[in-house]
């Protein structure tokens, strides 16, 4: 089909089970390449910590499938339907790895890419190629997955994708505290990156974003959100560290299936979904996140909350004309060491990346040019029109 579309000239949008469709520029494509009967596991080695599907596959069923094994896909890929007023869980594997954004262990497990052993893709000649491999320690020619993780599409269709899976940790819980102001909070979660081990994820939900997602808080509370993962030794002793100086009603822990739930909504940004402005994806240094979100808050947003330990923040923009460059500009101000990404576009469209430098662009399209050279694949969905 894509020799056939090489030949005509005709340009494809890329889809799986669409649940990623509104992230990204939009497509501007003559036809539909749709993917999602291309599904199946068709490799599993838990011993190996190696897992091979086709690239439609259902994160649900897969997530299934090496639970009963007791491992897990640690980069965590984030669940945007509810974001889209979509049902959650319908997320795939290839669209995961297409869009490249990790979830709230992305700072201490990384993301997408670092989990992307290898792949089987059709590039824009029709021609079947091959990136990386079937093994953890894989040095095999060049790292093609590095660029197609994050490709949004871009530069082939992925039809098979290997990953590494990890061992689910032996215990897993989270902390829930009140009563802390944002600096506060935020201190805290600077304080939690930096100790070693058991603390994989950090998150803070200002009010009134907070009430949104944990029963019975009220629409005034802040809450500061503390995952911890490992054997119970060191587990206990981070948890102690961590809220001995709060007072018993400020401090309230979750567990196993209360945790998961939390930290799926947190990830996908669920809290903002009924809000009516654009919702902006905004990677920061954790050490500018109070300046950035104080700088938010002054450009008229309307609900934000911290995630990555302070490294990302999700905000709901105003809900009028250039909302999303103006905040563009007041990120900038405070830190140049950032980009603003739309994830979901409001009433007023704006560029979902903000323009890249001129020798990001020229690599850009050199690379576009060599994977894609008739511009058939997602056409439009990447900066500058690539």
């Amino acid at each position: 089909m894509v020799a056939d579309a090489a030949r005509d000239g005709t340009r494809l949008e890329i889809r799986g089970s669409g649940s990623r469709q509104g992230l990204g520029d939009p497509v501007s494509a003559d036809a539909v390449l749709d993917l999602a009967r291309l599904a199946g596991i068709i490799a599993y080695e838990p011993d190996e910590l190696v897992l091979t599907v086709r690239a439609a596959t259902p994160l649900a069923e897969i997530t299934a499938v090496i639970a009963g094994r007791g491992q897990q896909l640690a980069f965590e890929p984030p669940d945007f339907g509810p974001l889209f007023q979509q049902p959650p869980g319908r997320g795939t594997l290839g669209g995961a790895m297409a869009v490249g954004i990790g979830g709230p262990r992305r700072l201490k497990a990384g993301g997408p890419r670092d989990h992307l052993l290898g792949f089987r893709g059709i590039n824009g000649l029709g021609e079947i190629i091959v990136g990386g491999g079937r093994v953890v320690k894989n040095v095999t020619g060049f790292d093609l997955p590095k660029l197609m993780a994050g490709s949004f599409g871009a530069l082939g269709v992925l039809s098979e994708i290997t990953v590494k899976v990890m061992p689910r940790p032996q215990v897993r819980c989270s902390l829930v505290m009140t009563g802390l102001s944002e600096a506060e909070g935020l201190d805290l979660l600077r304080r939690a990156m930096a100790l070693p081990g058991p603390v994989s994820a950090g998150a803070l939900l200002p009010p009134p974003v907070a009430s949104r997602l944990i029963e019975g808080l009220t629409p005034d509370a802040a809450a500061v959100l503390l995952r911890f993962e490992g054997v119970p030794p060191s587990v206990t002793a981070a948890l102690d560290a961590l809220s001995r100086d709060r007072p018993p009603t400020a401090c309230r822990r979750l567990e196993v299936e209360t945790c998961s739930a939390l930290w799926t909504a947190v990830g996908g940004g669920w809290a903002l979904a009924r809000e009516s402005g654009a919702i902006c994806r905004i990677s920061i240094p954790p050490a500018q996140a109070a300046a950035v979100g104080a700088a938010m808050r002054s450009a008229g947003v309307s609900a934000l909350q911290y995630d990555g330990f302070g490294a990302v923040l999700l905000v709901a923009a105003p809900d009028r004309e250039g909302a999303v460059d103006d905040l563009r500009r007041s990120v900038r101000a405070v830190t140049t060491d950032s980009h603003l990404t739309v994830l979901r576009q409001g009433r007023y469209p704006a560029p979902a990346f903000a323009p890249s430098t001129p020798g990001v662009a020229a690599l850009t399209r050199r690379i576009k040019a060599s994977l894609d050279p008739h511009g058939l694949f997602n056409p439009g969905r990447l900066p500058g029109g690539t």
